[in-house]
């Protein structure tokens, strides 16, 4: 485990309220980390006119149907059996 940063530039539709706007999907993406236990200090959709912050707009997202970091028998091996995640949800 350790810090990481994720980098994406594109052209596409934005800021229009539907669920396929760019900014919206980023948004659900950073959510879903949340919710699977990753730490997300920033998260930022920018524009020429202004910035979106995507953390404060990310959805609550169950993390119940997905395994936990280190719950994967690939996890498993990365990290070795004493370094495996406990949920961080509750089931």
């Amino acid at each position: 485990m350790g810090s990481w940063k994720i980098e994406v530039e594109g052209h596409g539709i934005h800021h229009n309220g539907r669920p396929d706007d760019a900014e919206v999907m980023a948004a659900v993406f950073v959510g879903e980390l949340r919710a699977k236990g990753h730490k997300v200090g920033r998260a930022d959709f920018t524009l020429t006119g202004g910035t979106t912050d995507l953390v404060a707009s990310a959805p609550e997202v169950e993390s119940r149907d997905y395994p936990v970091v280190g719950q994967t028998e690939h996890g498993q091996r990365v990290l070795g059996k004493e370094h495996v995640a406990q949920p961080a949800f509750p089931a």
